[in-house]
């Protein structure tokens, strides 16, 4: 009985092994073919180019911030994925579109994120982070990324996509994730850079946390980026 049951494991791991991969690079292969089609207009793309620098947007963003990954040719960039199997999935993906994926992201793992993201960018890397990731709530910046930026020096960009509501697909997920139908036009919005100081107080931390968020909020609503 032990080696039938151990046999049961082992097929069943071997069967999510296949899903896995096989389920990732039909997604990854599915999106590559979207963005083909579609029309973006990009507004303050020299910030995406800046490097070192930390991409921040919202996780249900992640699709298009995936194929954007891809198409601007960089390979310096990585992403921070949890460790739970939603995580190997976000992981498998980021391979995909040639985005280094660092795990981390669970309550025990958060420390250890910090340190690996803080060594991708001491290495002259740069970092895109869903910054109410890995699990929400949505629309609410975790002050990690904040932490991240004074102690690095490295500055954060805030990014957002804006597309018409009826030419996308949006799962029911608590992040509202989308991604544009075939053929659509939208924008995609880099802000006005924010450098943190380093030495911050809990307070300036704080304040630092609301202003990103409230820029990610403002972005969405300003696909023009008319504010500058």
């Amino acid at each position: 009985m032990k080696r039938v049951r151990g046999v049961r494991v082992s097929v069943r791991k071997f069967l999510r092994h296949v899903a896995l991969r096989g389920g990732v690079r039909l997604a990854a292969s599915g999106l590559r073919l979207l963005h083909r089609t579609w029309h973006i207009e990009r507004q303050g793309v020299e910030r995406f180019f800046l490097s070192p620098v930390i991409v921040a947007f919202w996780h249900g963003d992640l699709l298009v911030g995936a194929s954007e990954a891809l198409w601007s040719g960089r390979q310096d960039f990585a992403t921070l994925t949890s460790r739970s199997r939603d995580g190997e999935i976000a992981a498998a993906l980021a391979r995909r579109v040639r985005v280094t994926p660092l795990r981390g992201g669970t309550s025990r793992g958060q420390v250890e994120a910090l340190r690996s993201m803080e060594r991708w960018l001491a290495q002259n890397g740069s970092l895109v982070i869903a910054v109410d990731g890995p699990r929400g709530p949505r629309g609410v910046v975790k002050s990690g990324i904040v932490l991240l930026a004074s102690r690095s020096g490295v500055p954060i960009v805030p990014a957002a996509a804006i597309a018409p509501p009826d030419k996308i697909w949006r799962f029911r997920s608590w992040d509202r994730m989308w991604v544009p139908k075939f053929g659509c036009s939208f924008r995609v919005v880099f802000g006005n850079p924010i450098s943190v100081p380093k030495d911050v107080t809990r307070e300036e931390l704080e304040n630092y946390r609301q202003r990103l968020e409230q820029e990610l909020f403002f972005l969405h609503e300003d696909p023009f980026g008319e504010r500058g």
